[in-house]
């Protein structure tokens, strides 16, 4: 729904963007530090969502705006609905078109930061924590090495008969 009372934007919003965009690029690694970490990856995220969010509410401005004029019956009805559906499949065009670049980004981020969590775990696992997995291990293995002897048992015993 859009809002009648206008406000204004953040100067930073007001400005072009910067040419190129920084998600056009590959992402550079770091080369000392840790391995694998993105430079800045965390500026570039936080400024593409407070631009997609300052586009959404400028969106909303228009449609308030929009919808005033509309009311004073500047349009003529068939044009009216039209104008508000275009206006709407802009907006929603941009958010996808966004948000599937985005997505990635922070699907890339996702796997990478898992990776550098289960390398932390693996490092400060307790040593009593690990005797115990190695115990829970051979026990499995066990389990099922007598399951497949069960079942060639079985198997020879109905070859026989």
């Amino acid at each position: 729904m859009a809002t009648t009372n206008p406000t204004r934007s953040p100067r930073r919003a007001q400005l072009p963007a910067p040419n190129p965009s920084p998600l056009d690029r590959p992402r550079a690694r770091t080369k000392s530090g840790i391995q694998g970490l993105p430079l800045e990856p965390y500026a570039e995220k936080v400024t593409v969502y407070e631009i997609l969010h300052a586009l959404n509410r400028d969106f909303e401005q228009i449609l308030a705006g929009y919808e005033k004029l509309r009311m004073m019956g500047l349009f003529r009805p068939d044009d009216a609905e039209l104008f508000r559906i275009m206006i709407q499949e802009t907006r929603t065009g941009a958010n996808y078109d966004v948000l599937e670049v985005m997505h990635d980004l922070e699907q890339d981020d996702w796997a990478l930061f898992g990776r550098m969590r289960s390398r932390w775990e693996k490092a400060h696992q307790d040593p009593v924590d690990l005797r115990i997995a190695a115990r829970q291990m051979k026990e499995q293995i066990r389990k099922e090495a007598e399951k497949i002897a069960k079942r060639k048992r079985r198997g020879a015993g109905k070859k026989g008969a």
